[in-house]
């Protein structure tokens, strides 16, 4: 009897944070940029420290990226795929007003906010 040999993942590329990263098609997210060696992924708004993956199911909001242009994807819920552009919060990639919600996906409108500044 001869043992089948398991297939090796496909590779594809991913951009992260402007530069090119090789992941395994399907594996998540969170688990390439870990993979990668990036465990900062965002950072608290009220500190400024950075945050990283800690439930790796969705629940928490800690593992939040933007992914192809949607600010908060939960980066341990989502699947890589060839092309695919993962820009991470914790190294100068903000959220830029209109793009969508900050850390709490609350809105703060007020003066000097303009239409509306994420929080």
């Amino acid at each position: 009897m001869t043992a089948k040999k398991k297939a090796r993942p496909r590779t594809v590329t991913v951009v992260v944070d402007g530069t090119p990263r090789r992941a395994w098609e399907g594996q998540s997210v969170a688990a390439a940029l870990v993979a990668g060696g990036t465990w900062a992924l965002r950072r608290n708004p009220v500190t400024g420290d950075t945050r990283g993956p800690f439930c790796g199911m969705g629940v928490c909001l800690e593992c939040e990226v933007v992914i192809d242009g949607r600010p908060g994807s939960r980066s341990c819920t989502e699947h890589v795929a060839d092309g695919m552009e993962i820009r991470t919060l914790a190294y100068g990639g903000v959220v830029r007003q209109g793009e969508g919600a900050g850390e709490c996906g609350a809105v703060r409108q007020g003066p000097g906010t303009g239409e509306g500044a994420a929080v």
